[in-house]
């Protein structure tokens, strides 16, 4: 029985590390609060836990999926620089990248990304279809993101404006012509709080690592 229970806590980090839940869940407040904010109040309970559940499966498969286009650079990373969370770093609760560490199978982490894609394309597809394109160009930031690991630090811009997108989605789910200065100002907000408070203090921790690498970031370059 421990030996089960050992194995499901290992199975559990994996996962957990694989999509930076430590903060993908609390990236679920900002399409929360923009939706609240909107309406003045809460909307039906029915559509409120669609929304959370869609924001939860979309999130946890937006951030996986930076860990399955650089799993190379992270090998190299964990093979020359492994290292446990000393510092406070949200993305080393959990396996740091658990591909690259071998504690989860390349093909396990893409079934993941794609079942907690689907399911949260078909549950923003019910609350307005519009969010569903709106997770879609979220994706695809985030994969141009990761594409930009070694070319420029102002990809921390992309990982912004995706969460940005995401929380704008929240939005339209549950108001249909919300006004454009509340729409630009928190996706103003919900930006700053992306690259400002997680990826530049992220970058920061990884930054004798990065330098090395030459992964280009803010803090490597000023």
């Amino acid at each position: 029985m421990q030996t089960v229970f050992l194995e499901f806590n290992e199975r559990l980090k994996a996962y957990f590390g694989l999509s930076r839940m430590s903060h993908s869940v609390l990236d679920i407040a900002h399409p929360s609060v923009g939706a609240l904010v909107a309406l003045g109040g809460f909307p039906p309970l029915a559509p409120l836990l669609i929304g959370l559940i869609a924001a939860f499966a979309g999130f946890t498969a937006v951030f996986a999926i930076n860990d399955l286009i650089d799993w190379r650079v992270d090998t190299e990373r964990m093979q020359k620089y492994r290292r446990e969370s000393s510092q406070f770093d949200l993305d080393s609760l959990g396996y740091r990248h658990p591909i690259a560490q071998e504690k989860l199978r390349f093909g396990k982490a893409l079934a993941w990304v794609f079942f907690w894609g689907l399911l949260s394309l078909s549950l923003a597809f019910v609350l307005r279809p519009l969010c569903c394109l709106m997770l879609l160009m979220a994706v695809g930031l985030e994969i141009a993101y990761c594409k930009l690991l070694r070319k420029t630090h102002w990809k921390a811009w992309l990982s912004g404006a995706m969460v940005g997108v995401g929380a704008l989605a929240g939005i339209y789910a549950y108001k249909e012509s919300p006004s454009m200065a509340y729409l630009v100002s928190f996706f103003v907000w919900t930006f700053a709080w992306e690259v400002g408070g997680r990826n530049i203090p992220n970058d920061w921790t990884d930054l004798e690592e990065d330098i090395h690498l030459n992964i280009r970031t803010i803090p490597v370059r000023y």
